[in-house]
């Protein structure tokens, strides 16, 4: 699993993008003590519905804080 961090805002676990569809490894983060799970994506436009869904479904199963941080909307590639 991924190694949870110790801050100033409390024990952090990270999340990579498509992370955040699978449970196991949100759960995974929560039983190493996370406090809060951030999930850093680039979800374009047409996906961005579906993390929004996702990520107070992983808040209520792992009993966590949860944040995603996504793309500006205003970057051009």
């Amino acid at each position: 699993a991924t190694p949870v961090f110790e801050t100033p805002l409390g024990r952090i676990g990270m999340q990579v993008c498509y992370d955040i569809f699978f449970p196991t490894q949100s759960l995974a983060l929560a039983h190493a003590g996370a406090e809060l799970i951030l999930n850093i994506s680039a979800s374009p436009t047409t996906s961005r519905p579906l993390f929004h869904r996702m990520l107070p479904a992983r808040a209520i199963e792992t009993t966590c804080a949860a944040v995603i941080s996504g793309q500006n909307p205003n970057r051009r590639v």
